[in-house]
């Protein structure tokens, strides 16, 4: 059952972010910017907020001292930048080489970016100790 409200949660708060994440790619990208940018900075901004509702609702990993949240955020970074770097490939390879409407092409790719990094961040990130009991 813990699973399903962790997924219930995850979906919630990364709904949220993925909205955030659109809704400013869209601006930016109907201000003139181009769509690699306008991705990545919409990305950057809605990995930032993520991280925090990951940590605090959805995950809800033990206190930790500064150096291992420090630690555990730096990983997040790594991990999230990777997929942004995917992201954008992908989304090049797919607006400018296959000729994928720009809108289409990013919302398909957030979802497959959700999926993935949902396992990277239970299994890595956001590990919980396993107790012995």
């Amino acid at each position: 059952m813990k699973r399903i409200i962790e997924l219930i949660k995850y979906s919630i708060f990364g709904g949220l972010t993925t909205a955030i994440n659109l809704a400013l790619f869209a601006i930016l990208e109907l201000a003139g910017m181009n769509y690699i940018l306008a991705s990545s900075i919409s990305y950057v901004v809605a990995v930032v907020i993520n991280y925090f509702f990951n940590k605090q609702y959805v995950f809800s990993t033990a206190k930790k001292s500064k150096k291992e949240s420090r630690t555990q955020f730096i990983k997040f970074l790594s991990m999230r930048f990777i997929s942004l770097g995917i992201e954008n490939a992908l989304l090049y390879l797919l607006v400018s080489v296959i000729g994928i409407q720009v809108y289409v092409a990013k919302i398909t790719l957030s979802i497959v970016i959700i999926l993935l990094t949902y396992v990277a961040n239970k299994r890595i990130i956001f590990k919980k100790h396993e107790e012995n009991t």
